[in-house]
């Protein structure tokens, strides 16, 4: 079938049997470009039916023209053999292509917050957060994105780095848990005025005398230790103060997303971890470093931090010098293809996180409608170029991609022996949808 039209715009065609059912094609229809006006359409069709008549309707510009042919000759046989007019076909102007916009140039970064500022003036820019805005950081009644109202907050905005400090201090006494009753050096059962962790190992301090848990006796009672880790027992008084060992960030910050099916969706952010993280100095094996929540703000997909490089470790890792390997956890169904979970599986490739430098990471979030949801990560730092992890593993997201958290979790509390605070930054968090200019969007740090 020809289709002769003065109009340089998509024509659509449908062709409607005798009772008004459109006809399958046996294979895809090809459209195919001839003189200027003139569009070719082949492709053999099925009907159902060996006689009879079908229309075949052409519409291009908001105009259409039909045809009506025998049904026996679209059973088997390219349809070939009709001509639509569409408009008229001579001495007509033909009107000027649309313009074509100007490409969105790709963002660069000379340093500092330039990569931010640039993907901030897209047009495809949705939603973003510097947290080097302190209000940002604050409580919820302060108009903030941390977590919680009633405990304090170890994110603050540094101005010297011009980032969001990220602090896990090795003891924390906020909780303001005290002992119930006096102790002797030598009893191993304490009991406190508020519930401990359950965590066998987790590591206390009472004074200068630290206590390792070795067993639970009911919420408020506790076995532990006593002088761990090198410490001296000593006797403590009703109402001494306790500090809790901590690895974990106390009050996470949590950014609304809300995304929506049919959207991919572009998500960056910078990261440094200072050598305070080294494994040699904490003996912490993993963070749940960043987190996106689902719909309902349940767990979906984990950035992690492996500081013992890895569940398969990475070749070179070296916990005397680097800090991690990148990984990643689905907590979802996982698609075809998706091997595990925990960590996800396969993976496209290694990278391994060093202290001092800034880290980018980029996640595209491909959420298909009534289908498997793809997700794809890259991770770049100031002298590395961008290194796929993941390349479209398939998962399913509930409904909707709640937030995007600064997490810093871990199940294990227990504290090594005069470890330093834990000290990270965090900054420039910026969301794209439907992003264009991939892979031209990915650049590292400085560079």
């Amino acid at each position: 079938m020809q289709l002769t039209t003065n109009q340089r715009r998509p024509i659509t065609v449908s062709v409607l049997g005798v009772d008004g059912q459109p006809v399958t094609p046996l294979a895809p229809v090809e459209i195919v470009s001839s003189d200027p006006g003139v569009v070719e359409i082949v492709g053999a069709y099925a009907y159902g039916r060996s006689e009879g008549q079908a229309t075949i309707t052409a519409t291009a510009d908001g105009v259409s023209d039909s045809e009506v042919i025998d049904v026996a000759d679209i059973v088997t046989s390219p349809v070939d053999r009709v001509e639509l007019t569409i408009g008229p076909a001579e001495n007509v102007p033909v009107d000027p292509p649309d313009p074509t916009p100007d490409p969105i140039p790709p963002p660069t970064d000379g340093g500092g917050n330039t990569y931010f500022d640039a993907l901030v003036s897209r047009a495809d820019h949705w939603k973003s957060y510097s947290l080097r805005d302190p209000a940002q950081l604050a409580r919820p009644n302060d108009g903030g994105y941390a977590h919680a109202n009633s405990r304090p907050l170890f994110v603050a905005y540094d101005a010297d780095v011009d980032a969001a400090k990220v602090t896990i201090p090795a003891f924390y006494a906020g909780a303001g848990v005290t002992l119930a009753a006096p102790v002797s050096a030598a009893e191993t059962t304490l009991t406190f005025t508020d519930a401990l962790s359950s965590d066998r190992g987790h590591v206390i301090k009472i004074g200068d005398e630290l206590l390792a848990q070795t067993g639970v006796v009911d919420r408020f009672t506790r076995q532990f230790e006593r002088g761990a880790l090198g410490s001296i027992a000593a006797d403590h008084a009703a109402g001494a103060t306790v500090w809790a060992g901590m690895n974990s960030l106390v009050n996470m910050i949590q950014l609304p997303l809300g995304t929506e099916d049919g959207h991919a969706y572009l998500v960056t952010w910078d990261g440094l971890w200072t050598d305070s993280y080294l494994p040699v100095r904490t003996a912490l094996t993993n963070h749940k470093a960043f987190q996106f929540s689902d719909d309902g703000n349940g767990l979906w997909l984990e950035t992690q931090t492996r500081f013992d490089g890895g569940r398969t470790k990475v070749p070179g890792f070296d916990p005397t010098q680097h800090v991690a390997s990148i990984e990643a956890r689905a907590y979802a169904d996982l698609g075809p293809g998706t091997t595990l979970g925990e960590p996800i599986e396969p993976k496209s490739g290694t990278f391994i996180l060093k202290p001092n430098l800034w880290t980018r990471f980029w996640w595209l979030l491909e959420q298909r409608a009534n289908d498997f949801d793809a997700v794809s990560l890259w991770v770049a730092d100031e002298q590395t170029d961008p290194v796929q992890i993941y390349d479209q593993r398939l998962l399913v997201v509930k409904n909707s991609i709640s937030k995007f958290w600064l997490e810093f979790n871990t199940s294990n509390s227990r504290v090594v022996p005069d470890r330093d605070d834990l000290v990270a930054y965090v900054r420039n968090v910026v969301a794209l949808v439907d992003p264009s200019g991939m892979p031209g969007l990915l650049v590292k740090p400085g560079g």
